[in-house]
């Protein structure tokens, strides 16, 4: 299919919308549970899901969450074929869509499984990477929120240095999750007992 600035701008649109759509909210709608923005860290995420409702919702939300910003690329790739420019607003649509759902009073999540699946669609090696960090971290200083961050730095400069075409996106998706976090980053300056998540 030959691609065109409308069709690559539609869809752009489409994978906004596609990302305002939280996994955690959705789940909770159709299960009857509380809006997890309202309780725990108020975040629409895999975390406070755990935190709230255990670990099956926690992985159903998490495993939706990628699966979003998987699809969008993998969709992209299918019908409108390979463009990197495109394909990087394309995922970083998706990523925003996710942080500020249109449907939900633009109050999502922070961003980081949607990143991942971005990147698991995009650069499959720097995503795997990328996890291995987030884990190896995750392990060291036990806060989701600590690990995220940690891989936010460590990602676009990795992808730099193995001249992966989507760098631009990376270091994009590495300001907007310090955006996202800045409330945990400003605990930590405040020398704070944990971040929320």
């Amino acid at each position: 299919m030959e691609q065109t600035p409308f069709d690559s701008s539609a869809f752009i649109i489409f994978a906004y919308l596609l990302g305002s759509l939280p996994t955690a909210l959705v789940i909770s709608y159709f299960k009857g549970l509380n809006d997890p923005r309202s309780s725990g860290s108020g975040n629409a995420g895999a975390t406070n899901m755990m935190r709230l409702y255990g670990k099956s919702f926690a992985l159903l939300t998490l495993l939706g969450d990628v699966l979003k910003g998987f699809l969008v690329i993998w969709l992209y790739q299918h019908w409108l074929g390979e463009d990197i420019a495109w394909m990087t607003l394309t995922g970083m649509a998706a990523i925003l869509g996710h942080i500020y759902p249109i449907f939900f009073q633009f109050k999502g999540g922070k961003g980081v499984a949607t990143i991942l699946g971005v990147m698991l669609a995009t650069s499959l090696g720097l995503a795997l990477f990328t996890l291995f960090c987030w884990l190896t971290a995750l392990f060291i200083t036990r806060v989701s929120a600590h690990a995220a961050l940690i891989a936010a730095f460590i990602s676009p400069l990795v992808a730099f240095i193995l001249e992966d075409p989507y760098t631009v996106l990376w270091l994009a998706c590495s300001l907007v999750l310090v955006f996202s976090h800045r409330s945990n980053i400003k605990q930590l300056i405040h020398s704070k007992k944990g971040f929320s998540e």
